[in-house]
């Protein structure tokens, strides 16, 4: 019952003060924040609790293998988001099952998932072209908070439901789809435009980084070190990661 209420809370909250940041610092600053493994890191270690370490190990490689994955899936929607939002979704969630696939199947180490997410990210901040629109704080319908509430509480307890039959790397690779940055990106689209969704997916782009140093250092510590103590090194060694990134940001 414990392990049950701290899945109905600790995500969602973690949601909540993205969503709070995208509103209060614009759509660059929660597209940031939401690139952080603030779903699948939770996900893992409730796998953890329930399945060993040798499982949770295995998750952490599938959530490694959409690190390129969840690049690729933000600059597609980048790419098509002046087609609208119901087009650059559909080619983006396509391209991100077919990148986590191919890296699933190729069977690659975690350094390598990582050595190859990282370079690509890197090339893609200095390649993709910053957008000329100002940062706006978005206004939204009250449904809007409650509505990804439910639906990513939905996603953290349907996942370490399943994880035992369809294994933990695709349960990793599930776990680590981009939903609230997704949720996130389309309602900008239809609120703001596609410039504002371009703008969250570029803070995809730059949350990622964050995200590969969390699963990499977690599936190093983990197999030595205290169980919390492995999460809370992970956790801050991913905030100091984007914390350049947000000064550069206030000051662009």
């Amino acid at each position: 019952m414990n392990l049950l209420l701290l899945k109905l809370i600790l995500t969602p909250t973690l949601l909540l003060l993205a969503t709070l940041a995208g509103r209060k610092w614009g759509p660059t600053a929660g597209g940031l924040i939401v690139g952080l493994p603030l779903t699948s890191g939770p996900i893992s270690y409730f796998l953890l609790l329930d399945h060993g370490i040798e499982f949770t190990q295995n998750a952490i490689t599938g959530s490694l293998c959409t690190l390129t994955a969840q690049l690729l899936l933000a600059i597609s929607y980048i790419k098509f988001a002046k087609y609208g939002a119901v087009i650059a979704s559909i080619f983006a969630i396509l391209t991100f099952i077919l990148v986590a696939s191919l890296l699933f199947y190729l069977s690659l180490s975690k350094s390598q998932l990582l050595i190859i997410g990282i370079t690509l990210i890197i090339f893609s901040l200095v390649s993709i072209p910053l957008s000329n629109q100002n940062q706006i704080k978005i206004s939204s319908p009250k449904w809007d908070i409650p509505l990804r509430l439910v639906v990513i509480t939905m996603l953290v307890i349907f996942v370490t439901f399943i994880a035992k039959f369809i294994g933990p790397q695709a349960s990793g690779i599930l776990a680590s789809f981009p939903f609230m940055a997704l949720i996130l990106g389309i309602f900008t689209h239809q609120i703001s435009g596609y410039q504002s969704a371009q703008l969250v997916m570029r803070g995809l782009i730059k949350g990622l980084l964050g995200f590969g140093i969390f699963f990499y250092t977690l599936s190093l510590l983990l197999v030595e070190h205290n169980l919390y103590l492995s999460y809370l090194i992970a956790t801050l060694l991913a905030i100091i990661v984007q914390i350049p990134l947000l000064i550069f940001k206030k000051k662009s």
